[in-house]
């Protein structure tokens, strides 16, 4: 699944790390508004740490630090926690082409074009395309995003560097 997603290894010290520094933060979670003000149906049950609550946020604001010196970026982090079954449709993000994702709790797939289900834990994504997410339970992700580069352009800069992504030593 190249095409839309690359799933990619990280240190379980590190997704627990992010999932205490998200419930020590949670309390900064404000309802989602899309990034053109609207507060859709299918958005309505999820909470967002947005770049401006992430001050506090040293393990996610690492990340994204090294993140952007790899791939010369901008790129913005930020936590989610979207209530269970409260799916989101299909649809293309706005405001980013690329989103690397780490579920720190939950479960349930992306689907892509409506056909392709996958499981992942951390993976890089291609938010261009048409996805939607299950979410049987409760789904806590830290995510980055970037407008600035493609995700064929992200995966050539972050070959043989995806360790050095999640370096918070």
């Amino acid at each position: 699944m190249k095409k839309y997603l690359t799933h990619l290894d990280i240190p379980s010290c590190v997704v627990s790390k992010l999932k205490k520094e998200f419930f020590d933060n949670v309390h900064k979670a404000k309802k989602y508004t899309a990034s053109n003000g609207v507060i859709t149906r299918t958005l309505e049950e999820m909470e967002v740490i947005r770049l401006d609550d992430m001050k506090d946020c040293d393990i996610g604001n690492r990340i994204a630090k090294n993140l952007h010196e790899i791939i010369v970026a901008e790129v913005k982090p930020r936590y989610y926690r979207q209530k269970a079954q409260s799916d989101l449709e299909a649809h293309k993000d706005v405001g980013a082409t690329i989103a690397l994702n780490v579920v720190l709790e939950g479960s349930g797939p992306i689907v892509f074009d409506d056909k392709h289900e996958i499981n992942y834990k951390c993976a890089l994504l291609d938010v261009t395309q048409l996805h939607s997410v299950n979410t049987p339970d409760t789904r806590i992700l830290f995510r980055l995003t970037s407008n600035d580069i493609s995700y064929e352009e992200v995966l050539d800069c972050i070959e043989g560097k995806e360790n050095d992504i999640f370096d918070i030593s």
